[in-house]
């Protein structure tokens, strides 16, 4: 196990060693993520897979938060970045420095949880409506997952 301050230090991992990195509700808490998702880029095989995936706002709302988290101090740990699904869209690919024919997938999450209040999470028609709602309503989802192959 690894011990890793991301904000300041490399991965300690060799050029091209996974075929698969994830960054699941990472990149929200860093800094500065672009550093962090070059690393990842740096480490992952030529053709590899990247995902990130973070919460998100709907665009307004991520450009006001945003702006006023640049006001704030804030701890290591806490989030420091606002991303809605198109800024996080812009923001990787601009980060990485790939081509958006890169992104093989970008989708949202369900727009409302149920969690233990009621059992429909795992009703049919919850979930197609959820595949639905990630894909087609993708500004109102709460968490976003883009995926890229590496060129």
């Amino acid at each position: 196990m690894y011990d890793i301050n991301l904000d300041e230090e490399a991965l300690p991992f060799a050029d091209n060693r996974f075929d698969l990195v994830i960054a699941s509700h990472v990149i929200e808490h860093l800094r500065s993520p672009s550093g962090v998702l070059r690393e990842m880029s740096r480490v992952t095989k030529p053709s590899g897979l990247l995902l990130v995936a973070t919460p998100t706002k709907p665009p307004v709302i991520a450009r006001v938060a945003h702006w006023l988290r640049t006001f704030e101090s804030k701890k290591t740990g806490e989030t420091q970045q606002a991303f809605s699904a198109w800024s996080l869209r812009r923001y990787v690919l601009d980060a990485l420095q790939w081509p958006p024919s890169a992104i093989i997938d970008l989708r949202g999450f369900r727009i409302f949880s149920s969690r233990k209040k009621l059992p429909i999470e795992n009703w049919l028609w919850f979930y197609r409506l959820s595949i639905f709602a990630g894909r087609y309503l993708l500004p109102l989802v709460p968490e976003v997952n883009i995926i890229l192959r590496k060129p």
